[in-house]
């Protein structure tokens, strides 16, 4: 019969793989690519997943179209709803300080608060038993204790809140980190590489400091290498045949400043171990007809299946054709 521990984690990483997927609430990858006013593209973790006592380092990639100073909020939660309560904190931080100080430790509960810097830092301070134990004490006057206790630890996990704000403009990016056990496969971030290819459509390749031209069509290809997709073994489902080993999938998010991309009508290209790295590192990129804006900026947020996350950036002169 599974271990308490073992069925909580089990319950955590299950939600936190599907949580990872969406980090913001205000979803990106369904808007115009074109980015305008405050956005937060990406927000990461580095490690990517953690273990009891490991410290998580988290950034993210912040686009201001008016380039206004920017405010950082960072928090954490150990429990957040869904968009319907607007992914609100699901034990207020009173609940969970007065459950963890019955649970008798001697490790310091951290303040939700994780301060105001570009980045912010967590460290993983409660082991699994610890967390199940937390579940029992908070559900206890549940009249269905047993009900409430399966539904805490469905929901528990660590949930990373950041709210970004500029003028009377705000942005709340959400990301979970996954929580592992010894003997857990670890994650790690995906690497975007520094080149950058541009081909005007039925031309030749752009050098480094060739600007575009205004109504250009270029064939644009990301420099991240097949092996950014790490062999794992995904986790046993039940009713399903026992998983074997596969490459995880890839997903590039592709955000420009003028003109647009288009690949197959998409914003978001993607890899799977069974097609091609060509599905996700080549692109379209349309320049505008007007020019409105001297400089070409493209912003790539790169995530995997399991939480990874990376960007890069690039930014190129644009001018009238001549």
């Amino acid at each position: 019969m599974p271990s308490r521990s073992s069925v909580f984690w089990a319950l955590c990483l299950a939600v936190a793989a599907v949580a990872s997927a969406a980090c913001t609430i205000r979803d990106d990858s369904t808007r115009a690519n074109q980015i305008e006013g405050l956005r937060v593209l990406g927000v990461a973790s580095e490690p990517a997943d953690l273990v009891q006592g490991e410290c998580a380092t988290m950034s993210a990639l912040v686009f201001d179209e008016d380039d206004r100073a920017v405010s950082y909020q960072w928090s954490w939660c150990i429990a957040r709803g869904t968009s319907e309560d607007g992914y609100r904190c699901s034990i207020t931080e009173p609940d969970l300080a007065a459950a963890w100080a019955e649970l008798d430790t001697g490790v310091a509960l951290p303040p939700y608060d994780l301060g105001t810097g570009e980045t912010a830092s967590f460290a993983m301070f409660f082991e699994p038993e610890q967390a199940f134990g937390l579940c029992e004490i908070l559900t206890r006057d549940d009249a269905e204790p047993e009900l409430g206790l399966f539904a805490c630890l469905s929901s528990l996990g660590l949930s990373i809140e950041l709210r970004v704000t500029a003028g009377a403009d705000q942005i709340v990016a959400i990301k979970d980190i996954p929580i592992l056990v010894d003997g857990d496969e670890r994650n790690q971030n995906p690497v975007i590489g520094p080149n950058f290819t541009r081909t005007l459509r039925g031309g030749t390749e752009l050098g480094a400091g060739e600007p575009f031209q205004l109504e250009g069509v270029y064939d644009v290809v990301a420099d991240i290498d097949e092996s950014q997709s790490e062999t794992f073994l995904p986790a046993a489902r039940e009713g399903l045949p026992p998983p074997e080993p596969r490459g995880e999938s890839l997903f590039l998010s592709w955000f420009v400043t003028v003109g647009s991309t288009h690949r197959k009508g998409e914003q978001r290209t993607s890899y799977f171990d069974t097609g091609s790295i060509e599905s996700l590192i080549e692109n379209t990129w349309d320049m505008p007809f007007e020019l409105e804006n001297t400089t070409a900026r493209v912003f790539m947020v790169l995530r995997d299946e399991r939480g990874g996350t990376t960007w890069a950036e690039h930014s190129f002169a644009l001018e009238e054709g001549r």
